[in-house]
């Protein structure tokens, strides 16, 4: 059974009903409400194979495959195998196509695989950079909004 909360999808495996007290509890300090937790776009979830570009100093940098989990017009969520200092400049890189971005680290955390999550934001918002098909239609207006600003 799965319990549907925007985008985003939580499994529940317990046997018997959903009861979604059980499920989503509130966390001490931060506001829940609709109207604190509203993104610039809408993510989905996109498991899609990158590769990183990370510049440690300047004119050094190493690159490292990673995964996305989670994906909107103005960034997302992925998986790496290494560290990725949140100072260090970053670029994403999408195979498929060979189109790279600029990106800021907004923070990092270990998984409990032993990879570590990174939170990013495109430097400029880019919702053609994931090559999705059916985008959510807010996407529409935020590719709208940055070819104006061009």
């Amino acid at each position: 059974m799965t319990l549907h909360l925007g985008a985003l999808a939580i499994a529940n495996f317990r046997k018997g009903p959903i009861r979604p007290n059980s499920i989503l509890r509130p966390v001490r300090g931060v506001d829940m409400t609709e109207e604190s937790n509203r993104r610039r776009s809408k993510r989905i979830m996109l498991q899609l194979a990158v590769y990183l570009r990370v510049e440690v100093s300047k004119g050094r940098c190493y690159e490292v495959q990673a995964f996305t989990t989670v994906v909107n017009a103005h960034g997302g969520l992925i998986e790496a195998p290494t560290r990725i200092d949140p100072r260090h400049q970053m670029t994403i890189v999408n195979p498929h196509t060979g189109q790279s971005v600029d990106c800021r680290i907004v923070h990092v955390n270990r998984t409990s695989g032993g990879d570590f999550s990174v939170a990013f934001e495109f430097k400029q918002p880019n919702p053609r950079f994931w090559q999705i098909d059916l985008p959510p239609e807010d996407w529409g207006a935020v590719a709208e909004a940055s070819r104006k600003n061009s």
